[in-house]
């Protein structure tokens, strides 16, 4: 499965909604971040245009491995707020890199509804 992530906009720390990657929720929980897993707020096997709406009406970003995120329907595009990370690197250097690029994402997110973090940066789509 993807790393899907949910963390509410505005101040951090944030809440996290993670979908797997127990390297990535033991670093997010170590920087002060509040984790639940997906299994606590939804069902298993959600659909990525539900997990969406969800997201949206909980004011929340999906920082995520699928790029299916940013490719959902175009009304979900125009408000739903993601961060899709295309990285490939151990779980522990993904992490501290996902943590060390996290702010200024979701400073991106403030004018942009998705944003591609990979090794070179992050940029908006």
């Amino acid at each position: 499965m993807c790393l899907a992530e949910l963390a509410r906009l505005g101040a951090l720390p944030s809440s996290y909604i993670p979908e797997g990657g127990v390297a990535r929720v033991r670093e997010l929980r170590r920087a002060g971040y509040r984790v639940a897993t997906i299994d606590q707020i939804a069902k298993q096997g959600i659909r990525n245009d539900e997990l969406a709406s969800l997201s949206i009406k909980h004011g929340m970003i999906i920082i995520t491995r699928d790029v299916d995120f940013t490719r959902l329907k175009r009304d979900l595009m125009r408000k739903i707020k993601a961060i899709y990370v295309k990285l490939r690197m151990a779980p522990d250097r993904m992490a501290e890199y996902i943590l060390n690029n996290l702010s200024s994402c979701i400073e991106k997110l403030s004018t942009a509804n998705v944003v591609i973090l990979d090794e070179a940066d992050y940029h908006a789509i």
